[in-house]
């Protein structure tokens, strides 16, 4: 596990998302030396990544990894007008007065167009974050580690970072990222450059899948690999939340029919509802595209109690029994920290993802933990999907599969 106080300075949204954030961090590195203590790393396996970074050739390489676009051409994950955007925030943040100052004396800006802040740190913040699961998906792949995780800020999965790669054409678009700046809180798309800068090694897996499991749909990494068949993109959020994208018809683009699957899950889910899902689709379409590796935007604000972030009512079971399943069908993992915005329920789904990873439970415990906890909650009630909920993941996968026989196509590319 990678992880840093550069966290800390992120800062990457509003006021109240930056104070939740900060204080989420906080309260990961205080249970991290009870993990410890608890066996959940191995020696050595607790990196603590606390230089501060700054722009490189290196990690403009890395950013700048390429993937296959809708013209058939390989553009940059991050072009560099996104970059020098970035750069550019930055020094206005820090030679400029700011208006509005937070309670506890942080400068900050926030776009409300992009659903994004920022202060003088948190480009350093976003950087620290990419270069670190960078080294650990590369680590993870050849064999150093049998999986990882990056508990870093800001979060990575909105950010769409080169107008090369955006779509649009989506059905409620009341707020979309237009390619030249960060969105949704997310500063780089820190998995999609890992993803991008993997896959170009000549030793590289020739397909990676990566999953999305945070409340919110995925857009950055769907439209980033839109065209690119080799990546798997998997995202399943809460049907009809932000950002108002994620429709099940929305399959990939011409160069990789199929590549792109949605599963938008009705709102108030409890953990059979998803569990269901993941059992029923999501598995079963990793299996068949065998990728040599799977990374996990691993968000978790589906849990109870996140509103108004997200209406869906998971426990932190549910995060530990899909990654031992993961495990146990023997793929490689890498996760990183995504969304999340209730401090003790981030602590409590990291630490059930960590002792899945560490083989600490198994499927089964964490079913009978799921279970019990369905009892608590609804009684008598049987541990079972809700029938409307799954009628609608069911026929939400009917009409992706008529997409893709069809060869329709809902997105196109931002002219």
């Amino acid at each position: 596990m990678t992880t840093g106080s550069n966290a800390l300075l992120a800062d990457p949204g509003s006021g109240e998302t930056n104070r939740r954030y900060r204080e989420i961090v906080r309260s990961l590195h205080c249970n991290i030396a009870q993990w410890e203590k608890a066996g959940l790393f191995m020696g050595g396996s607790l990196v603590e990544a606390e230089e501060t970074c700054y722009r490189s050739d290196e990690l403009d390489a890395l950013l700048m990894a390429q993937v296959l676009s809708a013209s058939g051409r390989h553009v940059p994950v991050h072009s560099a007008k996104y970059l020098d955007n970035m750069r550019q925030r930055t020094r206005a943040i820090e030679d400029q007065e700011i208006e509005s100052t937070e309670s506890d004396g942080v400068n900050y800006i926030y776009d409300t167009t992009t659903s994004a802040g920022w202060t003088a740190h948190t480009e350093q913040s976003a950087l620290a974050g990419a270069r670190a699961l960078n080294r650990c998906l590369l680590d993870v792949y050849e064999g150093v580690y049998r999986s990882a995780f990056v508990l870093s800020k800001p979060p990575s999965h909105h950010a769409v970072c080169n107008r090369e790669l955006l779509l649009a054409g989506r059905a409620c678009p009341t707020m979309e990222p237009d390619g030249e700046n960060p969105f949704g809180f997310c500063h780089l798309n820190s998995i999609a450059a890992a993803v991008a800068n993997l896959l170009a090694q000549d030793d590289g897996p020739s397909k990676v899948t990566i999953l999305d499991f945070d409340v919110h749909h995925g857009n950055g990494n769907e439209d980033t690999f839109w065209n690119d068949p080799r990546v798997q993109t998997i995202s399943i959020h809460e049907d009809q939340g932000w950002p108002n994208s994620g429709d099940e018809w929305n399959h990939g683009g011409e160069w990789a029919p199929g590549s792109n699957m949605n599963l938008p899950v009705p709102p108030h889910a409890r953990d059979a509802d998803w569990k269901h899902a993941m059992e029923e689709y999501v598995f079963p379409a990793i299996q068949r595209f065998h990728p040599g590796i799977v990374v996990i935007a691993a968000g978790f604000d589906a849990m109870r109690g996140e509103r108004p972030y997200g209406n869906t009512k998971l426990t932190q079971y549910w995060y530990g029994w899909c990654v031992a399943s993961l495990q146990e069908m023997g793929f490689p993992l890498v996760l990183n920290l995504e969304g999340g915005y209730t401090p003790a329920n981030v602590v409590a789904g990291v630490e059930q993802v960590l002792m899945a990873l560490k083989g600490a439970k198994q499927v089964s415990d964490f079913i009978a933990d799921m279970q019990k906890s369905h009892s608590a909650v609804c009684g008598a009630a049987p541990f079972a999907p809700h029938a409307a909920r799954s009628r609608r993941m069911a026929e939400a996968m009917e009409a992706r599969a008529a997409a893709i026989e069809g060869n329709i196509f809902a997105l196109h590319l931002c002219q």
